[in-house]
């Protein structure tokens, strides 16, 4: 009984242990996940939500908001927003003294949760102007307060949008997620207790053999001391065995852990922000008609930058740009929420208008849209500087077997992109791209940045 008290008690804790730091890294890495996208979708309903209340006014939607038919009427995200999530609440106040302008609360769920501090007043008046935190409430338990800020034509803010969701189903979530591995961890460890089992109970018999000839061997002396040839080596084989299984189950503990460590894409902020950006690694093309586009990054993993590719009707845009904010996490989520801002304004209202609002509202550092209508074959290059406070716009004519490359990487980078562009014709577009960066790493030190390559075709 001992031996196999042993047995259990140096296999049985392994597995224990193993089990139990699984369980804890699959929480933790559920939950994670789970919240940076609830915080984004929260954010990105409050910077739509004060977008609508800045371009029809808080008066009006204060009226709306007063009766249930005044809701329904509201044709603008506000309205779709209220069906679509129904434990919501969207509530509108003025920055200098906390006055709720409007309140409207989709069920009693969130009603009557405490609402903003002077903390996430000072927030959204400093450099956190969009942001979203996840709190427990007394009453209703967790909830997650989205907040952004509401300006004026001068961009002066004057009230700002609260969005109160429901975010009780982020443990559920999760915990859902450690019972799905619990059912694999159960597994293995009574796949483990039943190998302790079976060991101890096969070397036990083995022992209490042995220890039987001991005694008779003690009542007759004519006995030989051993009656079973080769049994102590078979009992010191089975230990050598058991103490061997319990070594690489430590062995393999450790090397879990370590590999889960491993894999884990988000252990730090900075992680986190480098893996968000990998979507913008990969260079983006399109083609329509004679016209070649390309956009990428430039020796990138400078948090906040960000690009994209938008084909809407005959028009193509080119959209790169930077955010202001600091904080490789923080300029990351605004580069987010900048990009599909922008990319939902430009289908909803004038161009200029549309860059305006974003520019404003996010407060980029460098923001640049080429506009080409294949319809008229007209090329408009817009671009804003917030160092400079500045809105240009610059029309562009491409010849035939015509490229030209737009980037912000200094003055150097772009005199030798025109001499190489106009000295040495290529095959293809991306395979001008190769050579323009390698142009680019040829510079000291090597710039960062955005590009946007575009060739018009013979």
């Amino acid at each position: 009984m001992r031996i196999r008290t042993q047995s259990l008690m140096g296999i049985v804790p392994l597995f224990l242990g193993l089990g139990a730091v699984i369980a804890a890294l699959v929480f933790y890495l559920e939950r994670r996940e789970m919240l940076w996208g609830l915080k984004e979708e929260g954010a990105g309903l409050a910077v739509t939500i004060a977008a609508f209340a800045q371009e029809n006014g808080l008066t009006r939607m204060a009226e709306l908001s007063a009766t249930k038919e005044g809701n329904e009427q509201v044709g603008g995200p506000l309205g779709k927003v209220m069906r679509w999530r129904r434990a919501m609440r969207i509530l509108a106040f003025r920055s200098d003294d906390g006055r709720v302008i409007f309140d409207i609360a989709s069920t009693a769920s969130v009603a009557g949760a405490v609402l903003w501090t002077q903390a996430d007043l000072a927030a959204l008046k400093g450099d956190a102007a969009v942001f979203s935190r996840v709190e427990r409430d007394p009453k209703h338990g967790l909830i997650m307060k989205s907040f952004a800020p509401v300006r004026d034509e001068r961009a002066a803010m004057h009230a700002a949008i609260c969005v109160i969701t429901d975010a009780n189903s982020l443990d559920a979530q999760a915990r859902n997620g450690i019972r799905t591995a619990g059912l694999g961890i159960g597994a293995a460890f009574l796949l483990g207790l039943a190998c302790a089992i079976v060991v101890s109970m096969f070397l036990s018999e083995r022992v209490q053999t042995l220890s039987d000839a001991m005694v008779r061997a003690t009542r007759r002396q004519d006995e030989p001391v051993v009656s079973h040839p080769g049994l102590i080596s078979e009992i010191n084989d089975m230990d050598n065995t058991l103490n061997t299984m319990i070594s690489v189950l430590r062995g393999v503990i450790a090397k879990t852990h370590r590999n889960l460590q491993d894999l884990e894409m988000y252990r730090t902020e900075e992680d986190l922000a480098e893996a968000f950006e990998q979507s913008y690694w990969t260079p983006k093309a399109l083609v329509k008609k004679d016209m070649t586009f390309v956009v990428r990054l430039v020796e990138g993993n400078r948090h906040g930058d960000f690009l994209d590719l938008v084909e809407a009707g005959q028009h193509v845009y080119c959209i790169t740009g930077r955010s202001a904010e600091k904080g490789g996490l923080r300029s990351a989520r605004k580069a987010s929420a900048t990009l599909r801002f922008l990319g939902h304004q430009l289908l909803h209202r004038d161009l200029e208008g549309a860059l305006e609002m974003t520019a404003l509202l996010f407060e980029v550092a460098d923001l640049q849209l080429i506009d080409w209508d294949a319809e008229s074959g007209r090329m408009v290059v817009h671009k804003y500087s917030r160092k400079k406070e500045t809105f240009g716009t610059e029309e562009i004519t491409m010849k035939p077997s015509e490229s030209r490359a737009f980037h912000d990487l200094g003055d150097e980078v772009d005199r030798r992109f025109r001499i190489y562009i106009g000295n040495f014709p290529q095959s293809s577009v991306m395979a001008l791209m190769d050579e323009l960066m390698l142009i680019v790493r040829s510079v000291e030190p090597i710039p960062q940045g955005t590009m946007v390559l575009i060739s018009r075709g013979a």
